[in-house]
């Protein structure tokens, strides 16, 4: 297929050899607040010791990625003995499943860490210009990391290294990577790099360097999850999402806008939480519909994760103190099989779609390190001739190859679709047609329309 020429993509993509590779990673993560409780709470037995959760995994993402998020809350200075026998163990058997374990890192430091004290000491923690020092009072009272100091950064490293990456855990999620402050006065922060107006956008960058710099240096070939990025982030082994997202259908239309942009920013390796974060009642069928929607959609993007926080929370806390990620509520079930037979049959066969695109996919890798381009594109990148295309913001391309028309409507069951000049075929049936048209496609609840661009 003739390709057309393309300008102003930024090409120092230089990690994408390394993400590349996490086509074939099954990723099991370890829901992590590092540097902050002086406790914990373990459930990763749930892999552990059911054989039936482990199969599951096994038969349904042998070359995807799966984020499953379980609790293990605790100070980051070791895990005690028999914790690290556990946490050994499990991560032994996931790898022999042929699925890799990461976890969550956030940047808070709350008081009662006993990392609070000499971080504070040794200048490692963000300042607050007036009042007391405190930037952050999500689970506690929190100072977080100054990730523009390079003494902060290998203090967290070490840390996370002697208690994670020692035990064979090599990827992280960088969650809170704004970061995430209890009060956006910017005025009010100041880094070790200056005062928070003049470069708080930096930090996500800094604190994704914090992991990369030296398990590149090890050897490795680092690929962490964060939820917020800046310029030139992709190189340092950054899949970013688009963070904590209502569970709407507004906000799938905002992912294909947010996703898109992303690409055209220089930074390919974009994700998002299917169907959304926040989610009141995984019991209503409107939620169920838009959820297999956001499924369809996400398919087609760089990178398909399932992750959200799924009401109604009825499930009993795991701690009885109020403090503590053992007092939050816990999420309903968020697996494929978790909403019912019809929506299973839709999600598995989307997942199925998604393991045969596994050499395209990463095709599309492969091209967006060598030179930039995204994984989902506008209209006109691929059609810039097109004037048309430039209008669209509701379709798109993934790869040079599909022409992707998500479904962004509650109940909606047909779509017009755009097509450009060339031949294309329906995924649907296989029925073809010639662009410089636009075509009605049915989509059912168990469809999204979808071309495949022939010539």
């Amino acid at each position: 297929m003739a390709k057309t020429k393309r300008t102003g993509i930024r090409r120092d993509n230089s990690v994408g050899d390394k993400v590349f590779n996490v086509v074939n990673i099954t990723f099991f993560t370890l829901f992590t607040l590092i540097c902050i409780f002086p406790f914990y709470y373990l459930l990763i037995n749930t892999i552990s010791n059911n054989d039936l959760v482990g199969k599951n995994l096994i038969t349904l993402v042998p070359k995807g990625i799966h984020f499953s998020n379980y609790v293990a809350l605790k100070d980051v200075a070791d895990f005690g003995n028999s914790v690290l026998v556990t946490v050994s163990r499990t991560i032994l058997g996931t790898t022999l499943m042929g699925v890799r374990v990461m976890v969550s890192v956030w940047p808070s430091v709350d008081r009662r860490s006993e990392n609070f004290g000499p971080m504070l000491e040794r200048g490692l923690l963000i300042r607050t210009e007036r009042g007391a020092a405190q930037t952050y009072d999500y689970l506690g009272d929190c100072v977080e990391i100054d990730v523009f100091n390079p003494e902060a950064r290998q203090y967290v490293w070490d840390v996370c290294r002697r208690n994670y990456y020692e035990l064979g855990i090599d990827a992280f999620w960088l969650d809170n990577a704004e970061p995430d402050y209890g009060v956006y006065d910017f005025d009010h922060y100041r880094y070790y790099g200056g005062p928070a107006l003049q470069c708080s956008n930096l930090y996500p960058q800094l604190y994704s360097r914090a992991f990369f710099e030296p398990m590149e240096e090890a050897g490795k070939a680092p690929v962490n999850l964060l939820r917020c990025a800046w310029a030139g982030s992709q190189k340092y082994g950054n899949v970013v999402w688009s963070g904590d997202v209502p569970s709407t259908f507004e906000a799938l239309r905002d992912q294909l806008q947010c996703g898109l942009n992303m690409g055209l920013a220089g930074i390919p390796w974009w994700t998002t939480d299917v169907g959304g974060f926040m989610t009141d009642d995984v019991n209503d069928p409107d939620f169920r519909q838009l959820l297999v929607r956001w499924y369809q959609f996400a398919v087609y993007t760089a990178v398909l994760r399932m992750h959200g926080d799924r009401g109604p929370y009825d499930i009993p806390p795991l701690d009885s103190r109020d403090w503590g990620g053992g007092c939050q509520h816990t999420g309903q079930p968020n697996e494929l099989w978790s909403y019912g037979a019809d929506v299973y049959r839709i999600l598995r066969r989307y997942y199925e779609l998604r393991v045969s695109l596994h050499d395209y996919i990463a095709s599309l890798y492969r091209e967006a390190h060598e030179n930039g381009s995204p994984l989902i594109r506008t209209m006109f990148f691929e059609f810039p001739d097109d004037a048309r295309c430039w209008e669209l913001t509701d379709q798109y391309m993934f790869g040079g190859e599909f022409l992707v028309a998500p479904i962004l409507e509650l109940d909606q069951l047909s779509r017009s679709v755009y097509l450009p000049a060339g031949e294309w075929e329906l995924t649907l049936d296989g029925s073809r047609c010639f662009g410089g048209q636009t075509v009605t496609v049915p989509a059912p609840l168990a469809y999204m329309p979808v071309f495949r661009r022939l010539r």
